[in-house]
């Protein structure tokens, strides 16, 4: 999904739309995060909060990869979006960020995703730091008052988010203390947290393995299928793209 050349759309499905995006800014969150600011002249037609762009970055060996990046936010009476990278490694996504630099150009495609907000009385998001971008920026777009719960696994406190000023949200940490991994860890904040679905929508948002077992939980809870929107962000061995489960 990352690596392979512009390949001929499929029959009925509609190639995404090549956005031409300029650097603004890029700064530093955290160490291990890092947000690049970005105008974009076409505009982001189709977007809602939890789509991602696919960037088009360069390989080491002269090919171009593909990477998907969710869009943190956008202002679009300024006609500028931002990104945050996870500076997890030395890959065309962290090495892209790590030199941008205020006009520098870059192409993606999209927005894509079957990662938005549901029309439903409650929220609960689960995910790792790869999904924050995702999980914040739904939060922010929900109305003041709407139920939200989010379970987030991150390597350490220092990794913590305020929750979006507005909103009602309640975000509970799991800090690993260590690299990232397949892991139980959100499955059990989540048994030990007591929430229940009921007739909400589940976002689950992290490393494939790990998005698979709480999916099984969730329908072994009486979930069903239109109640679970379900990422794959990453698994181990694999640079780029996103596993739809």
């Amino acid at each position: 999904m990352n690596q392979e050349p512009a390949a001929t759309p499929t029959p009925g499905r509609p190639s995404l739309p090549l956005l031409d995006l300029t650097v603004v800014e890029a700064f530093d969150l955290h160490p291990g995060l890092r947000r690049v600011v970005f105008t974009c002249a076409d505009g982001l037609p189709g977007y809602k909060p939890g789509n991602d762009l696919v960037f088009l970055l360069p390989l080491p060996d002269g090919t171009e990869g593909r990477r998907h990046y969710t869009i943190r936010g956008a202002d679009a009476a300024k006609g500028t979006l931002w990104v945050d990278f996870v500076m997890h490694a030395d890959t065309p996504g962290p090495r892209f960020a790590r030199t941008a630099r205020a006009g520098d150009r870059v192409q993606a495609r999209g927005p894509r995703g079957r990662t938005f907000l549901r029309d439903t009385g409650f929220h609960l998001m689960i995910g790792d730091e790869t999904a924050l971008p995702a999980i914040l920026h739904m939060i922010e777009a929900l109305p003041q008052g709407a139920a939200v719960r989010a379970i987030v696994e991150v390597p350490d406190a220092g990794w913590e988010q305020p929750v979006p000023a507005g909103t009602d949200a309640e975000i509970r940490w799991v800090h690993r203390n260590g690299p990232a991994r397949p892991s139980s860890l959100l499955g059990g904040a989540l048994a030990a947290s007591g929430l229940t679905l009921g007739q909400g929508t589940a976002y689950l948002l992290a490393e494939t393995g790990t998005v698979r077992a709480l999916r099984h939980r969730l329908q072994d809870e009486g979930a069903t299928k239109d109640q679970l929107v379900c990422e794959g962000y990453w698994r181990p061995g694999r640079e780029g793209g996103h596993d739809h489960i």
